[in-house]
């Protein structure tokens, strides 16, 4: 397996306060999470920031299951497409100094780039708007994890000969490729290494001295074991592969300081900074909650910012809800760990912030009649399909690219996940049949049209 960026179907459903206090915050942290964990299999290091503060670091599970040693929230973790936002600061960092141009073509930066890339600007990379094909997705790309690749060697093997997914600037479908290249145009307008780049502009000022390139040649001080399913070793993979967009390690209190400084105006320009936090609008005027390298969203009225990770044998995420001066983030050794990080997360930032968690939904007897007038397939984005279909007793759901689960009726036209937070609600149309459903997920409603 190899991902960089960890898919998104959770739910935070908060309610009201109750009448009895709620427990402290690290009682209820604990709660969350000693519950995800066990002290035998792979674990995490987890922590959470409130104004400036240091509120929750813990490590869970193991580090090495081989020698059982547990984890330290100090240990290092490989953090795969939280890259992302760093390659994304340095580039901005040479626009405010006129190094780079945002709206230049990439050809300008790049050798003998495809005639077909000639309206792909630095920006589109930025925002996953460029319609390069993503690389990590050719199915022949996991047959050479073991390999050793020049920037020119992978992108003639998964990319060159491809035609673009869409026009440049008219869509945004995330992609690898982009960010790969970002550390391309990094290196040439900077006449540095990207991770060497990244070290004295960033790292060092920072004091992130835990942060750098992940070589799997060298030794990493404090590195934790990947692991997958079982848990077995993750497959062993060349950091010539995942390049600026998916191969830094780094630790919880380094993750915790970047985003202090970032935040707090230390690393760029106020101008840069909210260039790389805003939404894309596309010239469909559709708004895509994803800026330079940093994803945003708003749940329950709070803006919350950040992205995640995935690489083999490890996934990982980290939000901050800037306004409220917190952020909390996740560092899994295992790329299977049990439930999402997604939901989570943005507990234990609700948390932080005072809003009680709501409890988990009750299941409740089956209307087969009322289920099986709503099974069907629904669309919630182009080529993005949520299917829904019953199997004898059991429902299930499958989204495009996703493998199936079980959902569970809360009544007629509700129904839950227990694998991850997230509800289903079907709506009928002025005909009286269901024609539609809505998604609540991640603290959002996402409509969804019935096609089938």
């Amino acid at each position: 397996m190899f991902r960089f960026l960890l898919p998104c179907f959770a739910l935070v459903s908060l309610v009201a306060p109750s009448q009895t206090p709620a427990p402290p915050f690290a009682v209820q942290a604990e709660t969350l999470l000693a519950a995800r964990y066990t002290a035998d299999a792979p674990g995490a290091a987890v922590l959470v920031v409130r104004d400036g503060k240091v509120i929750f670091r813990k490590g869970y599970g193991l580090a090495s299951v081989e020698l059982k040693v547990p984890v330290n929230p100090e240990m290092t973790f490989r953090i795969g497409s939280m890259t992302k936002q760093f390659t994304a600061a340095g580039i901005l960092l040479l626009a405010e100094e006129g190094k780079v141009n945002l709206q230049a073509p990439i050809s300008q930066y790049l050798k003998k780039t495809p005639a077909s890339w000639a309206k792909i600007t630095v920006e589109m990379l930025l925002n996953h708007t460029s319609g390069l094909p993503n690389y990590t997705s050719d199915p022949a790309f996991g047959q050479h994890f073991r390999e050793d690749f020049t920037p020119e060697r992978l992108l003639e093997t998964f990319v060159n000969a491809k035609p673009l997914d869409f026009e440049p600037g008219t869509k945004n479908r995330y992609s690898n490729t982009g960010f790969y290249l970002l550390g391309l145009i990094l290196e040439k307008a900077s006449g540095q290494s990207w991770d060497t780049f990244l070290k004295t502009r960033i790292f060092e000022p920072l004091g992130m001295t835990h942060t750098r390139l992940g070589k799997e040649t060298e030794l990493i001080p404090g590195l934790v074991s990947g692991y997958t399913a079982g848990p077995l070793p993750a497959p062993y993979l060349s950091m010539t592969q995942p390049g600026a967009a998916g191969a830094l390690v780094s630790t919880v209190d380094d993750l915790a300081a970047w985003t202090q400084a970032l935040h707090g105006g230390k690393v760029l320009k106020p101008a840069s900074l909210l260039r790389m936090l805003a939404p894309t609008r596309l010239p469909s005027g559709q708004v895509v909650p994803y800026g330079y390298g940093i994803a945003s969203e708003t749940l329950n009225g709070r803006t919350l910012v950040g992205h995640g990770g995935g690489i083999n044998g490890f996934v990982c995420l980290l939000l901050a809800d800037p306004n409220n001066h917190s952020m909390a983030v996740i560092l899994n050794n295992s790329d299977h760990p049990k439930g999402q990080d997604d939901a989570v997360v943005r507990k234990l930032l609700a948390l932080a912030a005072g809003d009680p968690v709501a409890e988990a939904p009750k299941v409740v007897p089956l209307d087969k009649v009322a289920f099986d007038a709503c099974a069907g397939e629904y669309e919630l984005a182009p080529n993005f399909v949520l299917k829904i279909w019953r199997e004898g007793e059991q429902l299930f759901t499958q989204a495009t690219g996703q493998p199936k689960a079980e959902i569970f009726p809360e009544g007629p036209f509700g129904y839950f996940l227990k694998v991850v937070e997230a509800k289903v609600r079907f709506e009928k149309g002025a005909d009286g049949r269901v024609d539609r459903l809505m998604l609540h997920q991640g603290g959002r409603e996402l409509p969804a049209r019935r096609i089938k």
